[in-house]
């Protein structure tokens, strides 16, 4: 008797963590949204305010008009369309080509897709890394401060100490996380 009592207790458990982190989950899109509505100084405000007073839809009005989204949007569209109806038509193929035909090496085949779908997207990210650590030209061995997203502001901007730019920002800035990460300046 205590093995359904257990089961039906901890079934009611994960459903109320489960409904917790379904509560949770959705908080940063909703402040993203709220604080999207509000004037630009009102987004700093403290303490902040979740119902924005005034009502603003400039912020919309202003990236839509000022700058280049609605092109990357466009873009990133028609690129994810094109990517969809590739992987699709390819998909499909191969599919019919491994439902129908007994051939050798089907199992090796099939095993090695998906052990290639098994494996998580974070580790794609250090090859992407590599081109970062590695020399910044054909024999060298000295690496330059373009091979690099790290400029420093006082380096891109000569009057900035003077003007006292840089002087809020960590002691830590973007040059040392980059040699922890292996990157040597």
């Amino acid at each position: 008797m205590a093995g359904p009592r257990r089961s039906a207790r901890s079934r009611v458990l994960v459903h109320l963590l489960l409904a917790a982190f379904a509560a949770y989950s959705p908080f940063p899109l909703l402040w993203a949204l709220v604080t999207s509505l509000k004037r630009p100084q009102d987004t700093v405000a403290y303490p902040p305010r979740w119902i924005p007073d005034p009502l603003t839809f400039q912020n919309y009005v202003e990236v839509l008009t000022r700058t280049a989204v609605p092109w990357q949007i466009l873009n990133t569209m028609l690129a994810a369309s094109l990517a969809a109806v590739i992987v699709v038509a390819a998909s499909s193929l191969a599919g019919y080509g491994f439902s129908r035909f007994d051939f050798r090496g089907k199992q090796f085949l099939l095993l090695s897709l998906l052990a290639c779908v098994m494996v998580s997207g974070a580790t794609k990210v250090v090859p992407l890394f590599m081109p970062l650590n590695a020399p910044s030209g054909p024999n060298t061995t000295e690496r330059t401060s373009s091979s690099l997203p790290t400029h420093s502001i006082t380096k891109s901007h000569p009057d900035a100490a003077s003007r006292g730019l840089g002087a809020d920002l960590p002691p830590y800035s973007l040059v040392h996380c980059a040699a922890f990460a292996g990157v040597r300046l």
